[in-house]
């Protein structure tokens, strides 16, 4: 696994006009431009762009085709011997995870008929499947692709690290991403249960950040950040999916426990 950078929110490429002085006040994740992308993760300029196109078609549940592209590429670059995924899905994103890697891949999702729709069921209710269908485009070819498939509520924090500490059996995860439960507790479980699973210079992704719809991400990763997490995101606007942006958590001792009201900008 090669080695991530700490950058200081205040040594960014910011836009003109942006205060870095604003996490004093507002702490939050830090945008990035394509400027801090090789100083985060020396030689990023070098990985050849990664495509998510030749995959089976996009469609409405699956990740948007320009996180999708960025996070294979960070995933690339980073070389991880394990990697894990919150929010199977059909599987098109844990197949493009496996082949950018070379690398095995466990993926979690919850199958819905576990799930008693609520008033808190959050905005991801409608991309629930059945057993059956949860990773179906990868059934048959689980040991190809080194894909491991477990079954947890990523929003119950004893289900979740239990069927990862089994999936895992002593092993440490290198990169990570969460694309599940849109919600605030969608995000602070996985990240929290994650955190101590993750080898030192790991890194935790998250998916539709900014994105209409899912206040939820923003809230839980606001909350974070204010506990003294340093998160850096990349915004992508497509027309066909609005703007979203890709999260990112490098886990170095710099980006946790950082005390932004005495933090010298």
């Amino acid at each position: 696994m090669k080695s991530v950078h700490f950058v200081h929110p205040r040594d960014l490429a910011v836009h003109p006009g942006q205060d870095p002085r604003r996490w004093v006040r507002n702490p939050g994740p830090a945008k990035v431009l394509e400027a801090d992308l090789d100083r985060l993760f020396p030689g990023f300029s070098s990985v050849a762009p990664l495509t998510s196109s030749a995959l089976t078609p996009h469609i409405r549940g699956d990740t948007n085709p320009g996180n999708l592209d960025f996070l294979l590429r960070v995933a690339a670059w980073l070389e991880p011997a394990l990697s894990v995924e919150i929010g199977t899905f059909r599987g098109r994103s844990t197949i493009a995870l496996a082949q950018a890697t070379g690398a095995p891949v466990i993926t979690c999702d919850y199958p819905s008929d576990l799930v008693r729709k609520s008033p808190n069921s959050g905005p991801d209710y409608e991309y629930l499947r059945t057993r059956d269908q949860i990773g179906e485009l990868f059934h048959g070819r689980e040991a190809e692709l080194g894909i491991t498939q477990t079954y947890a509520d990523c929003t119950s924090p004893q289900m979740l690290r239990a069927r990862l500490r089994k999936a895992l059996a002593g092993r440490l995860v290198d990169f990570a991403y969460v694309d599940a439960a849109h919600t605030t507790e969608g995000i602070l479980v996985p990240f929290r249960t994650l955190l101590p699973l993750m080898a030192e210079g790991g890194i935790i992704a998250f998916d539709d950040y900014m994105k209409d719809g899912f206040p939820g991400i923003v809230h839980a990763l606001v909350e974070l950040s204010r506990e003294g997490y340093v998160f850096y995101h990349q915004a992508f606007n497509n027309p066909t999916f609005g703007t979203t942006s890709t999260v990112l958590f490098l886990n170095l001792p710099d980006c946790t426990h950082r005390q932004w009201r005495t933090e010298q900008f």
